[in-house]
């Protein structure tokens, strides 16, 4: 069954942490771009709101988190469900090469950025030379 695999899928990657409640925890699936100038995290959250999702960092530690209660709209009944309500989790590990100052993210339509500038240092620069 398919709670089944995503709860195997988390206690996988998390070893044997212990959970404080009974609601599925999904780790969302991401697309990482880079470019000279940042890095972009993108994640499908179905159903999350700025109200309902946390990034944090802390150390090198980059984590999003979100948690996700779907209502059917007033005046509709739940007709088929391809995932259930819950909470979303994952963790990343960044480097020096990130600006940590200038972190930032948005969250529409159930989608987060999260946009993670490199440091001045970090980025690539062009050098001139001279004749000697």
């Amino acid at each position: 069954m398919a709670t089944e695999a995503v709860k195997k899928q988390k206690k996988e990657a998390t070893g044997d942490v212990e959970r404080t409640n009974d609601r599925i925890t999904y780790i969302p699936m991401v697309d990482i771009r880079t470019s000279d100038s940042e890095v972009t995290v993108s994640t499908d959250m179905p159903g999350i709101n700025d109200q309902a999702v946390d990034v944090d960092l802390d150390r090198d530690i980059l984590t999003i988190r979100g948690e996700c209660t779907l209502k059917a709209p007033e005046g509709y009944r739940l007709a088929y469900r391809e995932f259930e309500s819950g909470n979303f989790e994952r963790s990343f590990r960044i480097t020096d090469e990130i600006g940590r100052d200038a972190i930032d993210a948005t969250v529409k339509d159930g989608v987060l950025t999260i946009r993670l500038p490199k440091a001045k240092e970090a980025q690539p620069r062009k050098i001139s030379v001279k004749a000697g």
